[in-house]
C-alpha cells in the first residue's frame, strides 16, 4: 500500500476543521495527516491537539502563507519516506474513496507524465462544482460533456492548471519541481507551480472519478486576495513564468500596462484612487525586483526539490 500524508495548512479554521479532519479519519483509505499551523489566534490548535491526536500538528510562530506553510509539510513527508503529498484545504473535505480513485490513475505506468492528480472540486452545497474550479475546466469542457454523452469517461483529463485545495503530487514531483516558491505569500503560488510543471515536460490532470468537497463562497478571503492582486498577477503571468523568453516577458509587460494606464484614466474619473495607486506601487516594486525574479527563474528553470 502506497502511504500518503496529506498536508493542511491551517490559519483561524474552526468553522472548517472538524469536517475536514473527520473526513480524513474516515476515508477508506488510510492517510498521515500533517497539519501546519499559521499561528491561528483562534481555537484551531487546542482543539486539534484535544480531538485528533493522530495528527501531527507544527506550529508556526508566525504567519507563512500557504506556499511556505506547506513546503514544511513536504519537507517532513519527504523525511518521512512518503510516497505521495494531498495537500488539502482547510475549508476542503475529501469523499470517502477519494484517496482510491486518485490512486487508481497514479499508479497507472500510462499515467507517469503527471505530476499533478485534482479530483472534483465540489461546492459546499454538494449540488455543483466550486465556481473557481469550473472556470479552470472550460478548455475540456466540451470534451467531458462529449465523454458523457458517449460513456466513455476519461480516468484522467490533462488541463493548464486547478487550485490546489486539493492536489494529489507523486514524490517524484517534489524531487524534480521541488515546494512552492516562497516569493508568493498567499494566492498565485499553485498557477506559478503548473507553470513549472508544464516547463518540465510533466502534466496536471483531473481525475473525474474523485471528488471533493470545498466549502467557501468566491476566493475565499477576498481581502487578501484583493490586495496587490496587480503586483502579483504580474509575478505570477509574466516575470515569473518560465516558459516565456525575455521578449516575450516584456512583451506582455508593456501590453498590459498600457491597458492598466487606460484603465487608470477610467479609475480616476469615478474616483477610484486605490487601484490608480495600486497601478503606480507595482510598477515599481517589480522594478526593484528584476534581479530576484531571475534568480528564482534560473532556479525553477533547474530540475530538483526547489524550496524544500
Amino acid at each position: 500500500m502506497k502511504s500518503i500524508t496529506v498536508i493542511i495548512a491551517t490559519w483561524n479554521g474552526m468553522k472548517w476543521i472538524h469536517e475536514c479532519l473527520e473526513s480524513l479519519r474516515t476515508s477508506s483509505t488510510k492517510v498521515d495527516v500533517v497539519v501546519v499551523d499559521n499561528a491561528s489566534t483562534d481555537e484551531t490548535v487546542q482543539y486539534i491537539q484535544g480531538n485528533y491526536p493522530e495528527v501531527h500538528l507544527i506550529q508556526s510562530e508566525r504567519n507563512l502563507g500557504f506556499g511556505q506553510a506547506n513546503n514544511v509539510g513536504m519537507r517532513y513527508a519527504l523525511e518521512h519516506k512518503a510516497d505521495y503529498v494531498y495537500l488539502l484545504n482547510q475549508d476542503a473535505y475529501v469523499y470517502p474513496d477519494m484517496f482510491e480513485e486518485l490512486l487508481k490513475v497514479s499508479e497507472n505506468p500510462q499515467y507517469s507524465d503527471y505530476a499533478v492528480f485534482s479530483p472534483l472540486h465540489v461546492h459546499g452545497d454538494k449540488l455543483s462544482l466550486d465556481g473557481q474550479f469550473k472556470e479552470y475546466l472550460k478548455e475540456i469542457g466540451s470534451t467531458i460533456v462529449e465523454d458523457v454523452t458517449m460513456a466513455e469517461m476519461k480516468d484522467v483529463y490533462p488541463v493548464e492548471c486547478v487550485p490546489a485545495a486539493g492536489w494529489l503530487l507523486p514524490v517524484k514531483t517534489l524531487h524534480n519541481i521541488g515546494g512552492f516558491d516562497p516569493i508568493f505569500f498567499h494566492y498565485g503560488e499553485d498557477v506559478h507551480y503548473e507553470q513549472r510543471v508544464k516547463y518540465h515536460g510533466y502534466k496536471t490532470g483531473v481525475v473525474p472519478g474523485a471528488k471533493m468537497i470545498h466549502d467557501r463562497n468566491g476566493f475565499g478571503n477576498y481581502q487578501v486576495f484583493r490586495k496587490n492582486m496587480i503586483y502579483r498577477d504580474m509575478q505570477m503571468y509574466i516575470f515569473l513564468d518560465i516558459n516565456l523568453n525575455m521578449s516575450l516577458r516584456w512583451q506582455k509587460f508593456i501590453k498590459n500596462y498600457l491597458y492598466f494606464s487606460f484603465d487608470a484614466i477610467k479609475r480616476f474619473a469615478k474616483l477610484d484612487f486605490r487601484m490608480i495607486w495600486e497601478y503606480i506601487t507595482s510598477f515599481f516594486t517589480i522594478m526593484g525586483n528584476l534581479m530576484a525574479y531571475r534568480r528564482n527563474r534560473i532556479d525553477n528553470m533547474q530540475k530538483g526539490g526547489h524550496w524544500l
